[in-house]
């Protein structure tokens, strides 16, 4: 054989190769990226179908939702290889419920849950089904809401950052006092991550002072609440939560008009007029997520995809409060800080 045609050869033996090798491949840098294979051939036999829970709109949830789909589309996960259902349960559990039992019923190979309220859903609708559930929670108490689809269920989850808002609030006012809490009850996170509030409170000598609204309180009751709280605390607050975040441009007008600094357990309330926040970067909790899907969707089992926490937190102000209530924090930590711009009104 001549030269030319050992060329031609090897040629068509690396054409033949690269096919093989097509499906949900990241077509871009994947150093990053959990799984090292791409999606192999056997996977193209059937569409692998997954059902998107979101439990209401909500600025975190969006964000993990659509980095998420982005995250997929980097993976080059079309149509032809993964079909989403997306469905959103605008905040009532009894519908996320029905729509977990729907995705079970038409046999979704994946249920993708995004908040503690829809991850509970999930791991209840899909216990004694082939179904497996993908959770992604902001918070710790995600894995307790999985307990009754154990085996079925992987996930993504965040570490509680209240201590390092209390140190952020520390930092901003070394003469700190008084902590108030402002939360919803109703929320288990809110409350757990308040009961953790005061645990750390007390061992840095703050008093703290408790309030509590819920997302059906009325402007004029949340006004009251806030102007009272603020009269007795030096630094006011909100765990992570969606119950008083719908209340967060009353809350934040009361709280600037008081001069006080309300703090918050997630970006999203900063967004909305919150001083600051040490939260969990919402984008980077979607884009892990997309990347544990990837490996179910290649195939593997649950008990291969072990569940993640992410421990990394990022600290984020909002500029235009900032300038209003006239905050002070140290250079440096306003340097590696994300800033938003508000609609905070003096």
């Amino acid at each position: 054989m001549n030269y030319g045609k050992k060329l031609l050869c090897a040629m068509l033996c690396l054409l033949l190769m690269a096919a093989a090798f097509q499906g949900c491949s990241h077509g871009k840098d994947t150093s990053s990226l959990t799984s090292s294979q791409p999606v192999s051939s056997k996977t193209e036999e059937k569409v692998y179908t997954i059902g998107l829970l979101q439990f209401m709109e909500y600025p975190s949830f969006n964000t993990v939702r659509e980095t998420f789909m982005s995250r997929l589309e980097e993976w080059n996960c079309d149509e032809s290889l993964v079909k989403i259902d997306y469905q959103n349960a605008g905040g009532d559990e009894k519908k996320a419920e029905e729509i977990c039992q729907k995705f079970v019923k038409d046999q979704v190979d994946l249920i993708v849950a995004i908040s503690d309220p829809a991850i509970h859903a999930a791991a209840s609708a899909v216990k004694g089904s082939e179904s497996k559930v993908l959770a992604v929670s902001a918070e710790e108490l995600g894995p307790q809401n999985t307990q009754a689809a154990e085996g079925n269920v992987t996930g993504i989850f965040g570490k509680s950052s209240v201590a390092a808002v209390i140190d952020l609030a520390l930092q901003g006012n070394p003469g700190l006092k008084t902590f108030g809490l402002l939360y919803d009850p109703q929320e288990p996170i809110s409350k757990a991550q308040a009961e953790e509030a005061k645990k750390y409170c007390g061992e840095k000598n703050l008093a703290v002072e408790e309030a509590t609204l819920s997302a059906a309180a009325k402007q004029e009751e949340a006004e009251q609440t806030v102007s009272a709280l603020c009269g007795k605390a030096d630094a006011v607050f909100t765990p992570i939560g969606t119950g008083v975040g719908t209340l967060a441009g009353t809350i934040s007008k009361a709280m600037n008009q008081a001069k006080k600094p309300w703090y918050a357990g997630t970006d999203a309330l900063v967004q909305s007029g919150a001083l600051a926040a040490v939260s969990l970067d919402y984008g980077e909790l979607g884009r892990q997520a997309a990347d544990l899907a990837v490996q179910l969707v290649e195939g593997k089992p649950v008990s291969q995809v072990p569940a993640v926490t992410l421990t990394e937190h990022q600290t984020f102000v909002n500029q235009t409060t900032l300038d209003a209530i006239k905050a002070v924090f140290p250079g440096e930590l306003l340097d590696s800080a994300h800033f938003y711009a508000g609609s905070a009104e003096p």
